[in-house]
């Protein structure tokens, strides 16, 4: 009886398979969804555009702006202070970037050459463009606050994304003698605050007088879309 049920299970088994059948392949008007994953770009680059400007673009804050390839220096290892060539470059620490000079002379320090590898912490630095995250008029404002002073109030933002402040008196904790630059883009939730200062910081020597290049810059400077 053992030895029948073993037979009559298989041929139950065996007459099981011959009677099923797996299709797997589609049919022609059947599509498979495909999924495309967006090409997504993250951290910053600097790419030529001639021989004279780079383009920089910080994918993570959202802007770019276009920069100079080469800058007149102060060289003062020489007696006469001659003007030499560099090349300029930028460094990226989180939400900071700083335009620089490869490398520069410390006059304060025996004229010693040096090469710029760190961002300045000093928040007057020219150059030095620092991003923030905002959601509403009251973070804009407090950024104001903590980069120009704690006096500093809103006064109007433009289509362009410019931000003006109501400044205070030379005596006061808003007063603001160089020239600076506060966007707003309020589609993106970022604002940028960054200056050039007193001076021209990027130029090159034609004859007597300095080719600027910082208004052009600054100018440059576009949110991402």
């Amino acid at each position: 009886m053992v030895k029948k049920n073993i037979l009559l299970l298989s041929t139950v088994l065996l007459f099981s398979a011959c009677n099923f059948s797996f299709d797997f392949s589609f049919g022609d008007d059947e599509e498979v969804p495909v999924v495309v994953e967006e090409d997504v770009q993250i951290g910053d680059d600097l790419v030529s555009l001639n021989d004279d400007w780079y383009l920089y673009t910080n994918y993570d804050e959202g802007y770019s702006l276009e920069v100079p390839k080469m800058t007149d220096i102060y060289d003062c290892e020489t007696m006469d202070y001659s003007l030499q060539l560099v090349s300029v470059t930028v460094l990226k620490e989180e939400n900071v970037s700083f335009v620089t000079s490869e490398y520069d002379f410390d006059v304060m320090d025996g004229c010693e050459k040096y090469t710029v590898e760190t961002i300045p912490e000093e928040r007057e630095t020219s150059w030095k463009i620092v991003s923030m995250d905002i959601v509403d008029e009251a973070e804009l404002e407090a950024f104001a606050q903590d980069m120009y002073g704690s006096a500093c109030t809103l006064n109007e933002v433009s289509e362009e994304g410019d931000v003006l402040l109501n400044t205070g008196d030379w005596d006061g904790d808003c007063f603001i003698n160089y020239i600076t630059f506060f966007k707003y883009n309020e589609v993106a939730g970022k604002a940028y605050s960054f200056d050039i200062g007193q001076d021209m910081n990027f130029y090159i020597s034609t004859g007597s007088y300095p080719n600027g290049f910082d208004i052009l810059m600054a100018d440059s400077f576009e949110f991402l879309e």
